[in-house]
């Protein structure tokens, strides 16, 4: 290696002129630029010569101003183990063969724009600013991206039919912001490099005949955009990403492969999804839907609605069935608490929801809310003897799920009439504890309907004398305490019906 040469600005110029003997194409055509600095500004304001048949391969240069070359038309131009100081500008590129930075820095903004080639390599390089951009490119065997650190790199407008690829290989570098828009066969993967990739957003449109493939083991966020995709979206191997964000977007097809979304935040809003597939994947959890958004509810419950629809169109009842049971209670949780009718059809659907799935508990549970909604609904003076029948149902057990409730209001009512049986047979509550325990011991007696009309005969060895209002009493209270009774039953029975 020699001495380290420093040019001016003019030099640049007299290299790409063929103008500096120091560096004079070989035989290949190839013109080596090594070890040099360039210490001023370059900017070639279109006065170059045709060089479309030299190549030209800087080496080691250090570039310490801005640099904007354009209206190059050369075989290839290569860029090694260069370093950039200032922001970088290369656009209207016209290069028969390739255009490639390897193993270099970019420490300030870079613009690539108007690029056409047969290839486009960018391997190992570093690009520390936020605003790196490369645009309308149209290369022949598709641009090559791989295992470079970004801040940030924006791909907009590809025009190439080939594949752009994007990649991270057993590096320990990453792309912390991808943004795509309106680019077409794009590829993204990474192996052994599960950081690799940190955001990824995606904008535009995407056509047809254009596919996007992301194979990447894990992400921070992908969102897509005012993004509307004719062509193909497929994710594949992502085993942890935490938040997928679908905003003002249209996906006709978003495909999930061999993906692990359980725990994904899943963000949809204002957006159309027609077709979303989930192959040898676990879809997001329905309380993961739309759970950022803290204060509209109502797209949360449109979140829900369109994965509901998903797996309804599959015919998967179990997975359509979670999210729709979510969308119900969000839509409990947001409908006013005195609208009886809406909240008697949601408990409705949430009743014929695990009714379809098997689960008779649940499904009682939900009747019993759809009942009592339905109770609050009607008034007294309209359906007494509805709401009547209803109240009472409500009261002893809860609709037929409290058989708790039921056997304490059964205990209460025959305490109750027993108590007035009592009183009518003229014994009084006092002092005398033998005669309480004496009269206490029939109290059970008191459960069966079917006992004689004249049970007790002696109390403190006398006979006991029954009046109008005793008979009055025993057979009001065996109507009151048989409902109860079998109101008891009911409830306990709930697990044994179907």
């Amino acid at each position: 290696m020699g001495e380290r040469v420093e040019i001016s600005a003019k030099g640049f110029s007299n290299i790409l002129n063929l103008q500096d003997n120091r560096f004079f194409p070989n035989l290949s055509g190839i013109i080596t630029v090594n070890n040099v600095t360039f210490f001023e500004n370059i900017e070639n304001n279109n006065t170059y010569t045709d060089i479309s048949n030299y190549s030209f391969h800087f080496v080691e240069c250090t570039f310490n101003d801005e640099v904007k070359i354009n209206f190059i038309k050369s075989k290839n131009l290569i860029f090694s183990n260069c370093s950039f100081s200032k922001s970088i500008i290369f656009e209207d590129f016209t290069l028969s063969f390739d255009l490639i930075f390897e193993l270099s820095d970019f420490k300030s903004e870079t613009s690539i724009s108007n690029i056409e080639s047969k290839k486009f390599k960018i391997n190992d390089c570093n690009f520390s600013d936020t605003s790196n951009e490369i645009k309308n490119y149209k290369i022949k065997e598709g641009l090559i991206i791989s295992n470079s650190y970004f801040e940030q790199l924006d791909l907009g407008q590809c025009e190439n039919e080939s594949i752009t690829s994007i990649s991270g290989i057993y590096t320990d570098k990453y792309i912390n912001f991808l943004n795509l828009n309106n680019s077409k066969n794009i590829k993204i993967y990474s192996k052994n490099s599960e950081n690799y990739f940190r955001n990824i957003e995606v904008t535009g449109r995407q056509d047809f005949n254009a596919n996007l493939e992301i194979n990447i083991p894990s992400l921070n966020q992908l969102v897509f955009r005012s993004f509307e995709n004719l062509g193909k979206t497929i994710l594949s191997g992502i085993n942890k990403i935490t938040l997928i964000n679908i905003g003002n977007a249209t996906l006709n097809n978003l495909e999930f492969r061999n993906c692990n979304l359980e725990n994904t935040s899943f963000v949809i809003t204002h957006s159309k999804v027609e077709n979303l597939f989930f192959s040898g994947s676990k879809p997001p959890l329905p309380e993961k839907i739309n759970e950022d958004i803290k204060i509209e509810k109502i797209l949360k419950i449109e979140g829900l609605q369109i994965f509901k629809k998903i797996f309804e169109k599959k015919g998967d009842i179990i997975n359509s069935s979670k999210y729709f049971e979510s969308e119900l209670q969000l839509s409990l949780e947001i409908t006013d608490l005195i609208d009886h009718q809406k909240r008697k059809s949601i408990y409705s659907h949430l009743k014929k929801l695990y009714d379809q799935t098997g689960d008779s508990v649940k499904a009682l549970e939900y009747q019993a809310k759809e009942l009592e909604e339905y109770r609050k609904s009607i008034n007294w003076g309209n359906r007494f003897w509805e709401k009547l029948n209803l109240s009472v149902n409500k009261i002893t057990n809860n609709y037929g799920t409290n058989w708790a409730l039921a056997l304490l209001v059964t205990l209460v009512v025959n305490g109750f009439f027993f108590t007035i049986f009592s009183f009518s047979l003229g014994y009084l509550p006092g002092k005398n504890l033998n005669l309480f325990w004496e009269l206490f011991s029939y109290s059970p007696e008191f459960l069966n309907p079917l006992r004689k009309a004249e049970f007790i005969e002696k109390i403190d060895g006398k006979c006991v004398e029954y009046g109008n209002w005793s008979r009055i009493i025993d057979y009001s209270a065996r109507i009151f305490v048989t409902i109860c009774v079998y109101q008891l039953i009911q409830a306990f029975r709930k697990y044994g019906k179907k």
